[in-house]
């Protein structure tokens, strides 16, 4: 599966035809777009299809250059900061980090907010999902949405419930929410670089982490942390971003067709995800990895668990919460 998605990415890649250059007013120009995942990854790979969208719109006058791999950035912090000051034009990156650049995005790092993969679509392709993006600010502006599937833990040692996770330093990401989430199943979060977190895991300097399989299995964390617990407590999605700076120098139509071409990739990047996230598990498993698919009581568990982050979190979404449980 992995060389048919490569094989897509390639021509992809190639089809956007990028040079690097700066985006004028209305003009032909090339946007610079960040990605710290691999080519071959869903998140790119739904990059390179908005490419393909927004160059047919505009009739070539626009084009994406997209570096992926962390080339324009250790991490998404990192480039957060450079899509704000316009070095970077668009960038995808987790919801989880865009916490201090909305009053409500940071709901969706909330533990276990939706009910499954078709309640949280419901929610983010609908009136809230588009409340969400619109709230984005900070230099910076909201465009759609790139699905990242649920998010688990793993650990250098077994895991078979909530329990296990007492006592542990676990990295998670830069998210007070998530650190509290961390910090109520009795561990301590740990703000590791994702890309020194093989090294740390190795070494010891974590027991533990938590992503979603294709991040599990593409990093290569699965050989230094073979055990993993399939509990799913968050579900965060991608977002695909654009720095302020530039977009205020697009004309109107110009804005729809960014807009438009990050509403089209986002069929294309699921169908991609749901492929990887199948092929991680196969790779994984044939590793040797143990997965643990917890039963319906530890479930429960953990759940009951995150109790105190919906104490001292869910307050500040005001009637937000309630409105994303009741979406059908």
């Amino acid at each position: 599966m992995m060389n048919g998605i490569q094989g897509r990415g390639v021509l992809g890649l190639l089809a956007a035809a990028v040079i690097v250059a700066g985006c004028g007013p209305a003009g032909t120009g090339t946007i610079r777009v960040s990605d710290v995942h691999p080519e071959s990854y869903p998140t790119v790979q739904g990059l390179m299809r908005m490419a393909e969208a927004l160059e047919e719109r505009t009739n070539g006058e626009l084009r994406m250059q997209i570096y992926h791999s962390a080339q324009l950035g250790r991490g998404e912090t990192d480039t957060l900061q450079q899509t704000r000051d316009g070095d970077i034009q668009i960038n995808r990156i987790s919801a989880a980090p865009l916490e201090p650049y909305s009053d409500k995005i940071g709901v969706l790092a909330m533990p276990f907010l939706f009910r499954d993969a078709e309640h949280k679509w419901a929610v983010l392709e609908g009136e809230i999902g588009d409340e969400l993006l619109e709230s984005i600010g900070g230099g910076l502006v909201g465009l759609g949405w790139q699905d990242s599937g649920a998010r688990s833990f793993y650990s250098t040692a077994p895991l078979e419930g909530p329990e296990d996770l007492q006592g542990l330093d676990i990295r998670v990401q830069d998210n007070e929410i998530m650190q509290a989430m961390v910090r109520a199943l009795g561990a301590t979060p740990q703000a590791v670089p994702y890309d020194e977190l093989y090294s740390a895991l190795q070494h010891g300097v974590v027991d533990a982490a938590e992503n979603n399989p294709p991040s599990y299995y593409t990093s290569g964390h699965f050989n230094a942390a073979p055990h993993f617990i399939l509990n799913e407590h968050v579900q965060i999605p991608e977002v695909i971003v654009a720095s302020e700076r530039w977009w205020s120098r697009l004309s109107e139509e110009d804005q729809e067709a960014v807009r438009e071409a990050a509403q089209e990739q986002l069929a294309y990047q699921r169908e991609r995800w749901a492929e990887m996230e199948e092929e991680a598990f196969e790779a994984v498993r044939e590793a040797g990895v143990t997965i643990v698919e917890p039963d319906q009581a530890a479930l429960d568990a953990f759940a009951d668990a995150m109790a105190p982050v919906f104490d001292s979190h869910g307050g500040a979404f005001g009637d937000l919460i309630s409105r994303i449980e009741a979406v059908e």
